[in-house]
């Protein structure tokens, strides 16, 4: 009996510090990510939104506002536009860099907005949708398309790796909305932890390198914002 006694004495905690362990390997991607805090961005138009763990961003359009992405929880959005002094029905467009549930939870408050994605993603099986938005909803957008929203210029940059049909976006040849594209950490460009092609991630973080070295402020998904003058890439 003492023996048994003797085992379960090792065993158990053994057993403890392996599931602590395997529960610490899964959450070190979410506990690193450091999304830019609710407010105005410095120096800009721009208007970030904290949601849980990621980013939307607002941007002003006259009466209207387009908006980067649309975060999680639809209820803590709607509370951060009020409490801006902000109305989401005058969000006139939305552009997602993909369709994963943390970009897209609360497109249901902007339901007077046209959707735009990039055509890859609207064949990729990656997107998870709210139900009441459907994929016929979305305007497709293809590499290098420029287009004029609310005065504003927009460049789509097509970056597949993180999921098949990610889109980044350059906003008035000065910012640039990377979604999950990248990881940065203390001003180092590498690889988002849930990429789903290595390779093709890779290859994106070469080009929008390249492009964001032209530009004034990069605005990440979930690790905040950074000057890309300061950047390096892994």
């Amino acid at each position: 009996m003492k023996k048994h006694k003797r085992l379960l004495f090792i065993i158990i905690p053994s057993a403890v510090i392996v599931l602590l362990a395997a529960a610490l390997f899964i959450l070190a991607p979410f506990i690193a990510m450091s999304p830019a805090a609710t407010g105005p961005v410095e120096d800009t138009d721009i208007y970030a939104v904290r949601n849980s763990r990621n980013n939307l961003f607002i941007i002003p359009s006259g009466e209207e506002y387009i908006v980067i992405d649309a975060s999680t929880d639809l209820k803590d959005v709607e509370k951060a536009f009020n409490d801006a002094g902000m109305d989401p029905a005058d969000v006139s467009h939305v552009l997602l860099t993909h369709a994963h549930y943390d970009h897209v939870g609360a497109l249901p408050l902007f339901a007077n907005a046209k959707i735009y994605i990039s055509e890859d993603e609207l064949t990729s099986s990656s997107h998870s949708l709210p139900d009441s938005v459907r994929l016929t909803d979305l305007i497709p957008l293809s590499d290098w398309q420029e287009m004029s929203l609310g005065g504003h210029n927009v460049t789509c940059i097509k970056s597949p790796g993180y999921t098949a049909g990610s889109m980044s976006y350059i906003l008035d040849g000065k910012y640039m909305f990377t979604g999950d594209s990248m990881k940065i950490d203390n001003n180092t460009i590498t690889e988002h932890p849930f990429t789903e092609e290595r390779g093709k991630a890779a290859e994106t973080r070469v080009l929008l390198f390249t492009r964001m070295l032209e530009l004034e402020l990069v605005l990440t998904a979930h690790y905040g914002l950074y000057y890309p003058s300061l950047l390096t890439l892994e």
